[in-house]
């Protein structure tokens, strides 16, 4: 078929074309696969080029009156699509401009085509025949190769949708299959946070548990035979096993001792996916671990019938670490994730010889956005695929491991999906996560013991946190996935009339933090591929980034007199506390003895903080760092608040339970408030008249198993 030629309804920017009588977009001539939903985004935008087009209008022209969808999520989700069409981005628009909390706006210059010239109409005829004849053989042959497909394989398309595969309470994680793809091993908690390995068949069946010792299990591992099936327990604080297990149960067996990985941050049991994987002749594992504490840190080789092991990779520094190593179906290629900053982790390759023993020096495929987890080898051992980002923020991506292609994202798995598994015969498993966390406000009483109810302020089937007060009190920031992704919400201080602020459409944007004129939000995010401290006008408009350093920054906030913005970095070796001036400029060290999240207090003559972990000591400093006292112990890394006279913060009781606790500075008096009975989000906020503490809470969480049959 002949491509259109221009007409007077078509506009042309940079080397687009849009044909508006035929509702068509191109690119140098060709037609682009456009919906018509991004497609009528983008006719509204180069209707008024250099204008901003306000939200509601788009709303009003993609869905008529008595339409109930979430427009909100609908228009993000049209704007991405044309985003993608145009191959354009958020933080360096080219074409679509994010005006935030107002709309959106086309930049670039845009004409009229004019009608072809009738001196070259023979010239067009000809080649528009050519055109012909090249479409028609191109028709004829995928028609053709539609038709055997089909005659093949007429069930394919049906059978390679997602199918749940366990749905059971609590979560269900790190999927494992057995060579001939049959039966999965995977971890499950039964609801009540300690996971145990279970076995249960593809095609019914019940779970069976194969360990019955206790303690908890993490990321097994099917042996290559089918015979063993390896896996991790965490023995102390500083002590990891592990064991190996007769696949039709019996009795386990510890083939190793050694420390976890600590890049950093307290590196949590749970937060490895992928421990160890084994050799394809079943006789050696690669697991992730650390000769000691504070040790050298990356995969080894263990060789099961000796007890030997031998370093495959290691990283210098407490920031660094490799993890979720994956060996390929040939044994000739390791696959495995390094993180170089703030949980930002780079997917790569490394050759192996036939010893096992490393063949070169490891090759990066890809900085991973948030967290780049799990890689699982595609049957045909030229593909990998990989989790980017966690919790609610997670996908599939797959990536060729030899070809230098670009990562593609795995639509059909959806948004919360990790811990890829794949068949040697194709099938793939993963866990699909569920997290419902909202934001709930404690009122503070007159009396130091007495309690009032918590009330749900901000809910939503998403997940909600972060939240934090406006200076007057009027309005709260928080970070939500309404949206589809991590970006920073506005609402009343009543938890009404919630706007979205951000459209930055990437793995994570959230910690708002309000300058002291309310002026003026600063947040984190992943939106540019590296984790960074950025500013946003309370009423929307232009976005500003802060940072830009390699090693990450994040969890910013403000000086007392708003000419400062503290945050947390790793550009040592260590996490610490850093400030940049809060216009843009050289960023300046403030902790030299650790630290995470840092509080100003209200009179701007001290600093308070945590250090890295996820409960530690609350301190106290000089603004430059000196003079560093020890106030409480168990404090919940980012939740806790500074008032004028005393703290408020999270604290760990004891059996795990968590506890709203108040501090008087002066005295060291302390005070219980609340025990909040469900696992907490970071955050904490306090309303400015001292009435109300914000904090999130998850109130429904899990994960179930879902499986895709010929997986290609």
């Amino acid at each position: 078929m002949a491509q259109p030629g221009p007409t007077p309804g078509t506009i042309r920017f940079g080397v687009y074309e849009v044909d508006l009588a035929n509702a068509e977009l191109r690119k140098h001539g060709l037609p682009i696969p456009i919906q018509q939903q991004p497609f009528q985004v983008l006719t509204a935008l180069i209707e008024r080029p250099g204008e901003i087009v306000a939200r509601e209008d788009l709303v009003r022209r993609l869905w008529p009156d008595g339409t109930f969808v979430d427009f909100d999520r609908g228009l993000n989700a049209a704007v991405t699509r044309l985003r993608q069409a145009l191959s354009d981005s958020v933080e360096n628009p080219r074409y679509v401009e994010t005006v935030a909390r107002r709309g959106y706006r086309f930049v670039a210059p845009v004409g009229a085509l004019a009608e072809p010239d009738t001196r070259d109409a023979s010239k067009l005829a000809r080649s528009r025949l050519r055109w012909v004849g090249v479409a028609l053989v191109s028709i004829f042959a995928v028609a053709g190769a539609i038709w055997i497909a089909a005659r093949r394989a007429p069930e394919s398309a049906s059978s390679s949708k997602p199918i749940p595969l366990t749905a059971y309470p609590g979560f269900e994680r790190t999927p494992s299959f057995s060579p001939d793809g049959n039966q999965v091993a995977f971890t499950w908690d039964e609801g009540n946070g300690e996971p145990h390995l279970y076995i249960k068949q593809v095609r019914g069946g019940d779970a069976l548990r194969v360990v019955s010792a206790p303690g908890a299990v993490y990321g097994p591992a099917w042996s290559r035979d089918g015979r063993r099936i390896a896996f991790v327990r965490r023995l102390d604080q500083s002590t990891v096993a592990a064991f190996v297990v007769p696949a039709l149960g019996g009795v386990e067996r510890k083939v190793a001792e050694f420390a976890p990985p600590e890049p950093g941050f307290s590196y949590s049991t749970s937060a490895v996916s992928r421990w160890l994987d084994w050799t394809p002749d079943s006789k050696h594992l690669v697991i992730t671990g650390a000769d000691r504490p504070g040790g050298r840190q990356g995969l080894f080789l263990l060789t099961l019938d000796t007890g030997e092991r031998r370093w495959i990779t290691g990283v210098p520094t407490q920031k660094m670490a490799d993890f979720s190593p994956a060996v390929s179906p040939d044994g000739r290629t390791l696959a495995f994730c390094r993180i170089t900053s703030l949980r930002i982790s780079g997917l790569y390759i490394m050759p192996l010889s036939n010893s096992p023993q490393p063949g070169g020096e490891p090759l990066q495929l890809i900085l991973g956005e948030d967290s780049c987890d799990s890689p699982a080898w595609a049957q045909n051992g030229r593909e990998i695929l990989y989790q980017s980002g966690r919790n609610a923020d997670a996908v599939l991506s797959r990536i060729g491991a030899y070809d230098r292609s670009l990562p593609q994202r795995l639509k059909l798995a959806g948004a919360g999906a990790y811990d890829p598994a794949i068949s040697p015969r194709g099938r793939l498993a993963y866990a699909h996560r569920v997290i419902d966390s909202n934001i709930w406000r404690q009122e503070l009483s007159s009396g130091p013991n007495a309690i009032q109810r918590p009330v749900n302020l901000i809910a939503s089937t998403a997940d909600d946190r972060s939240a934090r007060y406006s200076p007057d009190g009027t309005q709260i920031a928080f970070q939500s996935w309404r949206s589809g992704n991590s970006e920073i919400w506005v609402c009343a201080s009543d938890g009404s009339h919630c706007v979205q602020l951000t459209a930055m459409d990437g793995p994570h944007t959230g910690s708002p933090s309000w300058s002291p004129d309310g002026t003026q939000i600063a947040f984190d995010s992943l939106a540019a591929g590296n984790f960074d401290i950025w500013v946003v006008d309370a009423n929307g408009g232009r976005l500003r980034r802060v940072t830009d350093n390699p090693a990450g920054d994040a969890a910013p906030n403000w000086s007392a007199d708003g000419k400062w913005i503290y945050f947390m970095s790793l550009r040592t070796d260590a996490s610490e506390i850093w400030k940049a001036p809060a216009g843009g400029g050289t960023a300046v060290q403030v902790t030299r003895n650790g630290g995470y999240y840092a509080l100003e207090s209200t009179d701007g003559r001290t600093l308070f903080y945590t250090k890295a972990g996820y409960s530690g000591k609350l301190w106290k400093s000089g603004l430059d760092g000196s003079g560093e006292t020890a106030i409480v112990d168990g404090v919940i890394s980012r939740s806790f608040v500074v008032a004028s006279d005393r703290a408020y913060y999270l604290h760990v009781e004891t059996g795990g339970a968590i506890g709203l606790r108040g501090r008087m500075l002066a005295t060291g008096e302390d005070f219980p408030i609340t025990i909040i009975r469900k696992p907490v989000n970071l955050g904490l906020s306090l309303s400015p008249d001292g009435r109300y503490i914000l904090y999130s809470q998850v109130d429904h969480a899990g994960s179930d198993l879902v499986l895709v049959d010929n997986f290609q």
